[in-house]
């Protein structure tokens, strides 16, 4: 009779109910009895829940740090964008002097491209040290709260934002010198 009992299903099987009743089961014992298997079934549903919940909340932090990404990388651009426009246009008499004594505007945008590298160079520094160790710390606060989690580098994102970070890194400052030399030698020399 004990091995019936630990047998019985809550959803399926509710016709046992009933025969236990028939037999003499106290409506106590019964209640008990369905609780008891209810308890069981929704121990068991509820990991299966919680790894949903889980799921969910992964994949919203998962658009949450991909949106933080891209609005700090579009801030970081637009900072690189001013640097290099402010330091190009405040080097206007340098530059022409320079174009004056034989320098060609191509070598000029060379210089300034490079520039834009030796810039890329400290970010690339600054992000693969203290950036990652900041993403390793951070996680490892995230573990403590939550209990779990393994850490993933994410290599081929990281190689992604290195790679257009390099790129926009060596054309903003030619195109930017590009643009402020239209005007000629004298007219650039002329400024104060």
């Amino acid at each position: 009779m004990i091995y019936n009992i630990n047998t019985i299903s809550v959803t399926k099987d509710i016709q046992f109910y009933g025969l236990l009743k028939t037999i003499g089961t106290a409506p106590s014992q019964l209640k008990r009895l369905m609780y008891y298997r209810m308890g069981n079934i929704h121990l068991t549903a509820l990991p299966v829940e919680l790894a949903r919940s889980l799921e969910e909340t992964k994949g919203a932090l998962s658009k949450l740090s991909a949106f933080l990404t891209i609005v700090l990388f579009t801030v970081g651009i637009l900072n690189f964008i001013n640097t290099m426009s402010v330091s190009i246009l405040g080097r206007q008499r340098e530059f022409a002097t320079m174009e004056a004594i034989g320098a060609s505007k191509k070598q000029m945008q060379k210089l300034t491209m490079w520039e834009g590298v030796w810039y890329f160079l400290l970010t690339l520094a600054l992000s693969v040290t203290l950036g990652s160790g900041a993403d390793f710390l951070i996680f490892h606060v995230v573990r403590e709260n939550v209990g779990f989690g393994t850490f993933r580098y994410p290599v081929l994102p990281m190689m992604l934002y290195m790679l257009l970070s390099m790129l926009l890194c060596m054309i903003i400052p030619a195109v930017v010198y590009k643009r402020a030399g239209i005007r000629s030698i004298v007219e650039r020399l002329r400024d104060n």
